[in-house]
């Protein structure tokens, strides 16, 4: 696991940092963003579902699915307003994908026309490769189980998901996998 997984430690200090050099998404309480880019002066809270909700689709999404999911009553949004709303996100997350600075963490349309978060880190995903590495050191007698069981449990800052904006969210219903009622399951098995 050790092998497979060689930047954990490097990954689990960047989630300490108070300025990270990448995006970090927090989903296991209050959703919550961290970024190297321009907080947004308003609108926080939209902003953040948006990159809470690229974070939680990894292979990306189309214009079309982000039209659908984030303004799911239409509202007879434009498909402007999609690009205004990824806009803001994106000045947010900022720059500095894989070291480049001019390189943005989501990536825009032309690529293969998906919207992406990339670089960043998830807390739910460092949770689970600290979970992974501690089953793994549990099995083999290893010291450091206990403080990587320990290490992904403070991680967690209240029930997953919780505290979202007023009529936001609504994707979550829609969603392949119901992050909001899947993880706590993993995080109960994990204490």
């Amino acid at each position: 696991v050790q092998h497979q997984d060689p930047a954990l430690d490097d990954d689990l200090a960047t989630w300490q940092l108070e300025n990270p050099p990448r995006p970090l998404i927090a989903v296991l309480g209050e959703p919550h963003v961290r970024a190297p880019g321009e907080r947004p002066t308003s609108r926080v809270a939209w902003f953040t579902e948006i990159l809470v909700y690229l974070a939680l689709h990894p292979a990306g999404v189309s214009q079309n699915k982000v039209l659908t999911d984030l303004w799911p009553d239409n509202n007879q949004v434009v498909v402007g307003t999609v690009r205004t709303s990824l806009s803001g996100a994106r000045r947010w997350a900022g720059r500095g994908l894989d070291g480049d600075p001019d390189r943005s963490f989501i990536s825009d349309l032309n690529h293969d026309q998906t919207y992406r978060l990339r670089g960043h880190l998830l807390d739910y995903d460092l949770f689970r490769r600290l979970r992974k590495r501690a089953q793994a050191r549990q099995a083999a007698h290893h010291p450091g189980a206990i403080l990587d069981y320990q290490a992904a449990l403070r991680l967690v800052r209240g029930p997953v998901l919780f505290g979202l904006r007023p009529s936001g969210y609504a994707w979550l219903n829609n969603h392949d996998q119901r992050h909001d009622l899947q993880i706590p399951g993993y995080l109960v098995d994990t204490a």
